[in-house]
């Protein structure tokens, strides 16, 4: 049974930082929220690497919701994964894909 538990500075694995060709993997809703107005959430891992730098960020796909975006918040350092969609869940497992 998935723990429900959102934390909102709780910081995910970053795992591009040691496969960076990583392109599936399970990980957890810790928080769910609107960032610039478009619905997001935060992970316990990601493959997804951030926008930086002048570097565009990643793009996939979260159980079959596309991300268009993910961006580091400043203030906890927390990966953000913006969506084009809001139904996933706090404490949901989810299969992350990118191409």
């Amino acid at each position: 049974m998935l723990e429900e538990v959102c934390l909102s500075s709780y910081l995910p694995g970053r795992l591009y930082y040691a496969d960076s060709h990583l392109t599936q993997f399970e990980a957890r809703v810790v928080e769910w929220l609107t960032w610039e107005g478009q619905p997001a959430v935060v992970l316990d891992r990601t493959a997804f690497y951030p926008t930086s730098g002048g570097h565009p960020s990643d793009r996939g796909i979260l159980c079959d919701v596309p991300v268009v975006s993910v961006e580091v918040r400043e203030t906890d350092g927390t990966v953000i994964h913006r969506q084009v969609a809001a139904w996933l869940e706090c404490g949901l497992k989810v299969d992350q894909e990118l191409p």
